[in-house]
């Protein structure tokens, strides 16, 4: 994700995706920065990201049901 960055910086594409693996990771901290950046870059995010879809996004969020 870095070097992806590194040549589109305002992609914010980019840093939702390490959002999303920063929290499957359970690193939640990162993964909500990531994630307000992504939405500061492209306001679609924002919208994809409060989706029920985007369960991994919410730490205790449960997925059973």
């Amino acid at each position: 994700y870095d070097q992806a960055m590194e040549l589109d910086p305002y992609n914010g594409l980019i840093y939702f995706s390490r959002s999303i693996t920063y929290g499957l990771l359970g690193q939640h901290a990162k993964a909500d920065a990531d994630k307000a950046k992504a939405c500061s870059l492209d306001s679609a995010i924002l919208d994809l990201s409060k989706s029920r879809n985007c369960w991994w996004l919410r730490p205790n969020f449960d997925q059973s049901g």
